[in-house]
């Protein structure tokens, strides 16, 4: 986490976002609200983040200083095969130098990453223009359309 930080030039307070490709892979780093269970996972898989209830367990590099952890159940083929591929859900954030637009094709992607990570994953993003929705798991607000 620290490396991907470092990366991206944020601080570790904002929190990253931990994907996976079905809710069973979230369980292990979020307590998921009872009474929000449904409205939970009629938006997934899909663009919507939910701040859920960090487990004890989860680094304060993740969640940055919440006690909540950013997740989602992505439906991009690329990071279902990922984290099926894994066997757990992942660590991301946008694709992007911290206050810097987000790349959205190889050729921005190679031209701001290409020295500092390990691979760049072949494909091409997903159909959603901008950042995804951002909503309390315990209260289910909107924090961000």
């Amino acid at each position: 986490m620290t490396r991907l930080l470092a990366i991206k030039q944020r601080s570790w307070r904002q929190g990253l976002i931990v994907l996976g490709a079905e809710l069973a892979m979230l369980e292990a780093w979020v307590h998921i609200p009872s009474k929000q269970w449904h409205a939970i996972e009629s938006t997934w898989p899909g663009p919507t983040t939910w701040l859920l209830p960090a487990r004890d367990n989860v680094s304060a590099l993740l969640r940055g200083q919440h006690n909540t952890v950013a997740v989602r159940v992505s439906p991009h083929p690329v990071v279902q095969a990922l984290c099926r591929s894994a066997g757990h859900a992942l660590i991301s954030t946008s694709a992007n130098i911290h206050g810097k637009p987000i790349a959205r094709n190889s050729y921005q992607l190679t031209h701001h990453f290409y020295s500092v990570v390990d691979m760049i994953v072949p494909g091409k993003p997903g159909p959603f223009n901008g950042p995804s929705m951002i909503r309390d798991g315990r209260t289910g607000k909107i924090i961000r359309a």
